[in-house]
């Protein structure tokens, strides 16, 4: 009985001993699952053992511009948004080396102090979700915390429409800092910096980046604050409002001008032609009108569109002053005797009355006669047309070029 008791006491005290040699020993949870000491506070700023700002590093993938917004002057960007900072009061896992790091939820954002960066201009941020937010939160071993998020902006662009449709918008995007100057931070690009997707693209601009140089300064009465910015240049595309708009247009007044070949007697058919172009040319300028941003200043399509409307409205004009014209000219065959109806344009032939002054009047009524008028108007109205296009083409395509920015590469950065 005693040999079996000693036995068992021999076979545990192995088992015992061999179990504590070959298990792995215990880590502290509490030293990390929390990454917040007892005395750690989120709502005071972060010092490091320099007395250098901290370093704020970020950098942005643009992958989409789903949508700008004229009407308004808002652009939405879809962005991946990085940011890097250290916060040496975390309470780090003893067996993290320092380049290595722990994935956590983003929700550890909501215990832990986070920069105060903001997109100037920008009136929603959305991070969208499908079972988690579609962003990330790495610690380091050294206590930096690398945040990573996709989201939807929606940024203010000032716009000027002077020279629209070939127009050249620059959007800035700008982030900063809201309350910490640069005594406590600076922003900073870090690799790889401001990226662009492969497949932008817009069906009414040419988009283009521009990042501006690595350190930004924004300065107020309260102080002078850390900033990162970027542009976005965004070129019309003229080719819809072309066939939409300046080809009709166009084609509208060469109309209005087949309009003087047709005799004058034919005044149903004539009239018919000249009201239902210049309704046409109305109905146009009011569509344009309202398919384009609207301002209260004149740019280069309202230059073109209300010319055209003048000279279709010249067209019926001339129409009814010839209309006129021969109204007096059959009134005056009728009062005259036969003598009287010679036609001449010499002003030394005198009527019958022999009365100078009568010849001379009659002289310069011959002169304005609706025959003249209607020989004028078909060339002059359409040398009018022609000297017009010649002129805005050059002036529109020569200040437009102007106003673009040189050095810009498709789909890239500066």
């Amino acid at each position: 009985m005693a040999a079996n008791l000693l036995k068992s006491l021999i076979y545990a005290t192995l088992f015992v001993s061999a179990t504590a040699h070959n298990s792995t020993p215990e880590i502290p949870t509490e030293e990390w699952t929390t990454y917040t000491g007892p005395n750690y506070r989120k709502e005071v700023f972060p010092k490091n053992d320099t007395s250098e700002p901290l370093e704020v590093g970020i950098s942005v993938l643009v992958r989409n511009l789903p949508k700008i917004d004229e009407v308004n002057g808002v652009m939405f960007m879809e962005v991946n948004l990085r940011v890097k900072w250290q916060d040496q009061r975390l309470t780090i896992p003893p067996w993290l080396g320092a380049e290595d790091y722990v994935p956590l939820d983003p929700v550890i954002l909501q215990d832990i102090w986070v920069p105060d960066l903001y997109i100037d201009h920008s009136s929603e941020a959305i991070t969208p979700s499908v079972l988690t937010s579609i962003a990330s939160v790495w610690i380091y071993g050294d206590g930096t915390v690398d945040y990573s998020g996709n989201m939807f902006i929606r940024v203010a662009c000032r716009m000027n429409y002077t020279w629209f449709p070939r127009d050249h918008q620059i959007c800035s995007i700008r982030i900063e800092s809201y309350a910490y100057t640069l005594n406590y931070n600076v922003y900073k690009w870090v690799p790889p910096g401001l990226e662009i997707g492969a497949h932008i693209s817009n069906e009414q601009f040419f988009v283009r980046f521009e990042q501006t140089e690595p350190y930004t300064r924004v300065q107020d009465v309260y102080g002078t604050y850390p900033a990162l910015a970027f542009r976005v240049h965004l070129t019309r595309q003229i080719t819809y409002v072309l066939l939409q708009v300046y080809l009709p247009s166009g084609l509208f007044v060469v109309v209005s001008f087949v309009s003087l070949l047709v005799p004058p007697d034919a005044i149903p058919g004539r009239m018919t032609l000249c009201i239902t172009t210049i309704l046409t040319m109305s109905a146009l300028l009011g569509v344009a009108m309202q398919s384009t941003p609207q301002v209260s200043y004149t740019r280069a399509i309202d230059i073109w569109l209300l010319v055209c409307l003048s000279i279709v409205s010249a067209v019926l004009l001339e129409f009814g002053i010839v209309i006129k014209l021969r109204e007096r000219e059959k009134i005056q065959a009728k009062s005259q005797p036969a003598g009287r109806l010679m036609k001449t344009v010499s002003t030394q032939v005198q009527p019958i009355s022999g009365n100078p002054a009568v010849s001379e009047k009659e002289s310069a009524r011959f002169t304005f006669s609706s025959d003249v008028v209607e020989k004028a108007s078909l060339v002059v109205l359409p040398l009018v047309f022609l000297v017009f296009n010649g002129a805005y083409w050059s002036w529109f395509l020569t200040g437009s070029e102007a106003a673009m920015p040189r050095g810009l590469s498709a789909n890239g950065t500066l």
